[in-house]
């Protein structure tokens, strides 16, 4: 009895109380008999700074492995990208090698090329003639015959010369030419038969100078010298074009075919 009641007091003994500090849980017993944790708290302490620790030194080693990670994947990506780069140097090496054995060939495309150019320039205030004097003739008076004729018109580097009547508008140039008429032609009607041909405007009679001379059946014939301006504007123009292309585009167009191909 009295054996129990002791065993009891310890018990109660052992049992920590609210303000006493947590300690480790204990181990079971197979016993059953009680234990007492003697180890000083330091030690126990010392046990869980240790674990923190171990927790701390796998945390550092995971992020060192995961910067050595990171600077792999990036030494990789560069040295692929270095690698595409020297293989793209390499291929415009040879295009230039290539281009090389046809520099011949490009600076004929380049004469050719500019040839069209001026050509083009050139043709820029082209007139067809042969088509206006036609006109101009077919629209002379019965019997009056041109004895000269003259064109100031202008070129793709020079303007076109002033009017010298200042009334008129200045075109692309002035038609000039003398006529000889065995009568006193109508001058307005003249002019406005000139004015009708497309290309051509303000038409002037200047003058007429009797011509007293000359034999026709041995009896005196007389006759006038008519001068006469037309200006030219620009529905006269010929617009011709040329259906050509550029020789670098038809050769650029084959060389894709060929990479195509």
């Amino acid at each position: 009895m009295d054996l129990n009641m002791t065993i009891g007091k310890k018990k109660a003994a052992s049992t920590p109380d609210s303000a006493a500090p947590a300690r480790e849980p204990q181990r079971a017993n197979p016993s059953g008999l009680p234990q007492i944790d003697l180890l000083p708290p330091e030690v126990r302490d010392g046990r869980r700074l240790s674990a923190r620790r171990r927790v701390l030194i796998y945390c550092v080693l995971g992020v060192v492995a995961a910067v050595i990670l990171a600077i792999a994947g990036t030494y990789l990506l560069k040295l692929n990208a270095d690698n595409r780069l020297a293989d793209a140097q390499d291929r415009s090496t040879q295009l230039v090698a290539e281009k090389k054995k046809y520099s011949e060939v490009t600076n004929v495309i380049k004469s050719i090329n500019a040839t069209k150019k001026v050509r083009d320039f050139s043709v820029v205030t082209e007139v067809g003639w042969a088509d206006y004097i036609d006109a101009i003739a077919a629209q002379l008076p019965p019997g009056v015959t041109i004895d000269k004729f003259e064109v100031e018109q202008a070129s793709p580097t020079s303007p076109a010369p002033d009017v010298s009547d200042p009334t008129l508008a200045t075109g692309l140039g002035t038609i000039s030419f003398s006529a000889t008429s065995p009568t006193l032609p109508d001058a307005s009607d003249w002019a406005d038969a000139l004015n009708i041909i497309p290309g051509l405007q303000d038409a002037t009679i200047l003058d007429s100078t009797l011509n007293e001379g000359g034999t026709a059946g041995g009896k005196g014939v007389a006759n006038y010298t008519v001068s006469v301006t037309v200006q030219i504007n620009e529905r006269a123009l010929a617009h011709r074009e040329f259906k050509d292309r550029e020789v670098g585009a038809d050769t650029a167009d084959a060389a894709d075919s060929g990479e195509k191909k």
